[in-house]
């Protein structure tokens, strides 16, 4: 999952009993969790046995001047959190931009948007020309807050599924690549986080209310399953933005699972935790 300032990568398992934390910083052997599948991968040479992959990984972070990575075991899950240099102003929305090694990285949307400006895409020819693997739900969730935002049009409106169908720029996206996004009231809005590192969408009028907040509120009296809890919020099904936005809370130890060892419970609720009490009671 990638974050405002960290990348998080979760992987099934925890390490095996012979290992603690502070072996993974010095050199160790190499344990495999599963041999049978560990042997022809290192026979191909897509790994090797030494166990230096994790000396590696702190040596690269190191050297491209960034902070040791944490590893940690959640819910039968291992984490492994690099982290991003921090933000450098002058980005090409004109916010805050996360830096990478060798210049600021540019957000997804305004990439989707320069990929099309000359003429409109087929989704395969984005694709390309993004120069991806394949059609991710990054992907797709970025193309939909685009239409969603007016910036990002369908040539073919009246066939979404059509397979002609091809993405443009609408008038509104073109201006929204010459500069900031101004918000109605005519000023610049600099651009807001939520406390999971999620950049929040500026908007008109009163004051808005992120969704992490909102989640959090309505599982502040009592724990909340799935379905209670889009009872709660008025959603008609789990969007890929709420899904995003439970991973990120529990990232930040704001809510927990009831039943920890089983994510997948039918009977599992969402309920706050002491740290996430503490972050509203701040307001």
């Amino acid at each position: 999952m990638l974050f405002r300032d960290r990348l998080e990568v979760w992987n099934p398992g925890e390490l095996p009993p012979s290992l603690a934390f502070e072996d993974l910083r010095k050199p160790h052997a190499s344990i495999p969790r599963n041999p049978l599948i560990a042997e022809p991968m290192y026979l191909t040479r897509h790994i090797e046995r030494a166990g230096t992959g994790i000396l590696d990984m702190i040596g690269l972070c190191k050297t491209a001047g960034l902070r040791p990575p944490k590893f940690h075991q959640s819910g039968g899950q291992f984490i492994q959190t690099i982290w991003r240099p921090k933000p450098v102003a002058g980005g090409p929305s004109g916010g805050l931009v996360g830096g990478l090694v060798g210049g600021p990285v540019e957000p997804k949307s305004i990439t989707v948007m320069r990929a099309i400006l000359a003429a409109p895409l087929s989704i395969s020819e984005l694709v390309r020309s993004l120069e991806m693997n394949g059609r991710t739900g990054a992907l797709r969730l970025t193309l939909t807050d685009l239409i969603a935002d007016g910036m990002v049009e369908h040539t073919i409106p009246d066939a979404p599924t059509s397979r002609l169908q091809k993405y443009r720029l609408t008038a509104k996206g073109q201006e929204g690549l010459k500069g900031p996004v101004k918000s109605q009231r005519g000023a610049q809005e600099e651009p807001k986080w939520g406390p999971s590192g999620a950049q929040v969408e500026p908007k008109s009028g009163a004051q808005v209310e992120t969704q992490s907040l909102t989640v959090m509120k309505a599982i502040y009296d009592a724990p909340l399953s799935g379905s209670e809890l889009l009872h709660a919020l008025n959603m008609k099904s789990r969007t890929g933005a709420l899904k995003q936005t439970l991973a990120d809370l529990m990232a930040e130890g704001l809510i927990e699972h009831t039943i920890p060892d089983k994510p997948t419970s039918r009977l599992q609720k969402y309920r706050l935790t002491a740290k996430g009490r503490g972050r509203m009671a701040k307001g």
